[in-house]
């Protein structure tokens, strides 16, 4: 086995090598539209074997991968056909049996589900999730949980969601599931299939939190009328739950301050992240359920948010790691050990990727790590401890290092003296100056960019664009106050950060003024309209998707939907504002008249994020302006590409490529 010191050449050998003259064109839309060819890899207790899903146009196998003999044995096959069927993920419940979540889709009308978005006998389609075990050496003796027991589910729908592989039990795991009584937790036997309800939460139930040895010791409810989480406690054993902490719906999901991160190292504790109050960024905690008591922070960072991502022991006893995304992934190695192996190896990628710890063998000696970079390709390798040694197991999807772009933080100064920054992508054969520019905005708005393999940056960047992804302020992730320094700022503050750092990156010489896109999904959408709307000498092109485009029709809509008093709503009235003569100013509907750019108008059907009917608006005041503009409305497909079918991700890509290709294209000389 090779040293991690002398393993220069894996990577090179890590993915199917292509032929110089493919290698001098950028790589075809499949590469960035395709699901993940490798994915999901866990590694068994012993550390011989990784388990993981190989995806193709056919379908999903379950493979088991010796990856010291290099071999793979196909274990479980799931065609994919009209109803979308997959293998969601697996998991090693010992090393004799497996546990995975199969899906397909089913058509359900109101009568099935209650949800505000089907209309009386509207058809759509919606994802239900049932897990499995089987054998690990061939497949065999499968197991469906709750087999024989469909009495036991509310209704056809209910999904099957794993909660505790509870290690030290060889026989049983704990999954959650909408019952006859509402949301329970159930103990599944991984043998027989037959399911035993040892908590309730009714119908209100949202979510559970579970310690280390299984006992089911968080429990969420969801307030009525959207307005909330209810949560309560109690000790292992404990009957009673005590409720001790609510949080407002929409602040919940947007700048959540409380969720369970996973289980404790003993009865009662659970690792959670949280804000406490007077705190800006919210950070790591152990939390006794029996005391209701915090404990000392255990991670924080001061400029970004802890969202969960931990690495501890199989059996849950420690806790290895903690990460926070600021501009770069920075950990915090509560086992020194660890980090001294951790930094050994990101040196080894050359400190331009990402490496996250996905699983490790009971004895702690194997290490199955994910590695992703902007320019380094996302692939799953094996970290030998002993001999510290690197061992490749896959690529996870088909690019090679030279098709992928670097990647740069770059910061900036707003008009009013704020220290602001976002990435920039650079092609590798970008020109030196004057390059053309994607102004990529994410959505939300409070969500972020991260540093790393993005499909859409790398596939525009592909095509020879500069892509520009300003953490405008509004942005999440970031803390509470830079979040709540863009509520009520739509179209002024945040889209003036946005306009900042295009007229920083024209200044200085990087990109042609002249041969730029804004381009954005959900509230990327809304900014990038905006751009062209209130900003309309700086954007040559523009590109927006699902986005709200009638702020007041927006705000009316979801007060109908979510209920006029609902948190939802309060949340989004406080996010986007509600003086009418502003909101009007700064809707790209109401300001169709001052957009000068192209535009490339694309809206999923059954999108019930934003309606199609924001897009529908869109596309009529630009018709009625006379603007030169083009409507696309994607049927069957909600607010999320990466939830299209194939076929219609395809169709995005296509049409982005031959827009931009269109009015970014270089002048004549």
């Amino acid at each position: 086995m090779r040293k991690i010191t002398s393993m220069l050449a894996v990577l090179a050998a890590l993915i199917m090598a292509a032929d110089a003259q493919a290698q001098q064109r950028p790589p075809p839309i499949d590469y960035y539209v395709s699901d993940a060819s490798f994915r999901a890899a866990r590694l068994s207790p012993d550390g011989r074997y990784v388990a993981a899903i190989r995806t193709t146009a056919e379908g999903d196998t379950l493979l088991r991968f010796d990856w010291r003999a290099r071999q793979a044995v196909g274990l479980q096959q799931v065609q994919r056909g009209e109803a979308r069927n997959g293998i969601d993920w697996v998991e090693w419940k010992s090393n004799e049996r497996l546990v995975l979540s199969v899906s397909t889709t089913r058509p359900f009308t109101a009568r099935d589900v209650r949800s505000a978005h089907i209309r009386s006998q509207e058809e759509v389609l919606i994802t239900v999730s049932r897990v499995i075990a089987i054998n690990a050496s061939d497949g065999g003796n499968l197991s469906a949980m709750f087999e024989g027991q469909s009495q036991n589910l509310a209704y056809r729908g209910a999904s099957t969601r794993l909660r505790h592989r509870l290690p030290d039990d060889p026989d049983h795991v704990l999954l959650a599931a909408y019952g006859p009584n509402g949301y329970g937790v159930y103990r599944g036997n991984v043998n027989t299939g037959r399911a035993e309800r040892i908590a309730e939460g009714g119908w209100d139930g949202a979510g559970w939190g579970i310690d280390g040895p299984g006992n089911v010791v968080i429990r969420y409810e969801a307030m009525r009328g959207d307005a909330g989480y209810r949560i309560f406690r109690r000790a292992p054993g404990a009957r009673d739950w005590i409720h001790f902490a609510d949080f407002r719906g929409g602040e919940q999901v947007n700048n959540p301050d409380f969720d369970v991160v996973g289980p404790g190292p003993g009865p009662g504790l659970v690792w959670i992240y949280a804000r406490p109050e007077g705190r800006d960024t919210s950070g790591l905690y152990l939390f006794n359920t029996a005391t209701g008591q915090y404990g000392d922070v255990q991670y924080e960072h001061a400029r970004a948010d802890f969202r969960g991502d931990v690495w501890a022991t199989r059996n849950y006893d420690r806790m290895l790691a903690a990460c926070v995304r600021y501009q770069r992934r920075e950990c915090r190695y509560f086992d020194e050990d660890v980090g001294r192996h951790m930094r050994a190896v990101d040196g080894f990628f050359g400190g331009r990727a990402d490496v996250t710890l996905v699983d490790m063998s009971a004895d702690q000696n194997v290490w199955l790590l994910n590695v992703q970079g902007p320019s380094t390709p996302p692939a799953y390798f094996i970290y030998d401890r002993a001999n510290r040694a690197v061992e490749p197991v896959s690529p996870i999807r088909p690019f090679t290092e030279e098709q992928l772009h670097p990647m740069q933080v770059l910061t900036y100064a707003g008009r009013d003296g704020s220290e602001l920054w976002g990435y920039v992508t650079t092609p590798r054969t970008a020109p030196a100056a004057g390059a053309p520019m994607v102004v990529f905005v994410h959505g939300g708005p409070e969500a972020r960019d991260h540093y790393g393999f993005d499909r859409e940056v790398q596939f525009y960047a592909s095509r020879g664009y500069v892509v520009f992804q300003p953490q405008f302020r509004g942005s999440g992730e970031l803390g509470t106050q830079f979040a709540q320094a863009g509520r009520g700022q739509w179209g002024r503050r945040m889209q003036d950060d946005v306009t900042d750092g295009v007229r920083h990156l024209i200044n200085s010489g990087a990109v042609d003024p002249n041969r730029i896109c804004i381009v954005g999904h959900s509230y990327g959408g809304y900014a990038a309209m905006a751009g062209a709307a209130l900003t309309p000498e700086l954007y040559r092109c523009v590109i927006a998707i699902n986005g709200v485009y009638d702020l007041r029709e927006f705000l009316r809509t979801n007060a109908i939907e979510r209920d006029r008093r609902s948190a939802s709503t309060d949340y989004w009235r406080n996010s986007i504002g509600t003086d009418r003569a502003e909101l009007e100013a700064v809707s790209p509907r109401m300001q169709a008249a001052s957009i000068r750019a192209p535009v490339l108008l694309i809206a999923g059907e059954q999108d019930w994020v934003v309606p199609v009917r924001q897009a529908q608006l869109m596309r009529d005041a630009l018709q009625g302006a006379g603007k030169d503009f083009r409507y696309i409305e994607v049927e069957r497909e909600g607010h999320s590409w990466y939830w299209w079918r194939i076929d219609a991700r395809t169709r995005l890509f296509r049409e982005t490529e031959r827009f931009l290709a269109t009015h970014l294209a270089a002048p004549a000389q």
